[in-house]
């Protein structure tokens, strides 16, 4: 086994006194020691009382390959997640080792987040895994670029000093027997009434013939139930997916279901339903990313991304 840090200008570890009474919750590398590959986030601090981004760029410079195994995790108990995703940035905007404050609605990069991984089982909040089927794996170019996007909050009273690490096992391309990708369908048109229970839907079609390999839903803490279910052209909605008691804790620790027997089948025409309810017991209108609704998971054979935006089919 090899390791490759795919960080660029990721500063060493400080052990000078600090000037602020900082809580050092950074991830050790020695936790991917033997994986193939890690991507060490920089060193972030969370002010107090605070619900932060960052957004970090980077480029994959080996070969292609297929991600066959991925593990990631957050520091201390305080993050919300640690996304690998798909950059849509150039080089030229932002180049390897650049990371922005990204918690703005303006510079978020959320709505157009493409995920590049997700997970199968989530071992505890904020850390996750993503375990596929022998010679399955997500495939990643040579040159290909990726953003790690971090989200923290920090309720105490101290700043916290953070680093996010994500690593895994690798397939050669040679060795991959099928490609897997992820799906992310979600509404970002919402607007939930104040002081209200209110109820909204993602409907998407697929639009190829896949294989659902898992499912898992998201929402924040004014969720009350959500479900998901797949719609043929001439059939009604078969439920596959279901959360009819939402824990506000599942935010940063999805229910994910696996489907077995090589998942679930389904044709390009075929739609994926999700519908989602909320309790807005503030005085404002609730939009994303406030409060979301999503379905997201993992299907066969996909090489790439598959998004869908308020019943709008995003690019790959």
């Amino acid at each position: 086994m090899w390791l490759l840090l795919l960080a660029c200008g990721v500063p060493e570890k400080d052990d000078s006194p600090a000037e602020v009474d900082l809580n050092d919750v950074r991830m050790e590398l020695s936790v991917a020691d033997g994986y193939d590959f890690v991507i060490q986030t920089p060193d972030y601090t969370v002010p107090p009382h605070s619900d932060v981004m960052f957004c970090y760029w980077g480029s994959w410079t080996e070969a292609t390959a297929g991600i066959h195994y991925y593990e990631w995790d957050q520091s201390g108990g305080f993050g919300h997640h640690g996304m690998l995703n798909h950059a849509a940035e150039s080089p030229e905007d932002f180049p390897d080792g650049t990371w922005i404050d990204c918690s703005t609605p303006d510079n978020g990069l959320m709505s157009g987040t493409s995920p590049m991984l997700q997970g199968t089982a989530s071992l505890s909040p904020a850390h996750g895994v993503m375990e596929l089927p022998e010679g399955m794996a997500v495939r990643i170019e040579q040159g290909e670029r990726w953003m790690f996007q971090s989200h923290y909050i920090n309720p105490t009273d101290r700043p916290l000093l953070v680093r996010d690490l994500g690593w895994g096992s690798l397939l050669k391309e040679e060795e991959v027997e099928g490609w897997v990708g992820s799906y992310t369908f979600n509404n970002s048109m919402l607007a939930l009434p104040p002081q209200a229970e209110s109820t909204d839907r993602v409907d998407c079609a697929w639009g190829q013939d896949l294989h659902i390999l898992t499912m898992a839903g998201h929402m924040h803490g004014w969720g009350l139930s959500m479900w998901g279910a797949l719609a043929g052209p001439d059939e009604g909605e078969q439920r596959i997916y279901e959360l009819p008691s939402w824990d506000p804790d599942w935010r940063d620790a999805p229910q994910v279901v696996a489907f077995p027997d090589g998942g679930i089948p389904v044709q390009a025409e075929d739609h994926l339903i999700a519908e989602c309810t909320w309790w807005n017991d503030t005085d404002e209108v609730l939009g994303f990313p406030t409060e979301m609704c999503v379905l997201m998971g993992l299907a066969y054979p996909l090489n790439g991304t598959l998004s869908c935006d308020s019943g709008r089919p995003q690019p790959p």
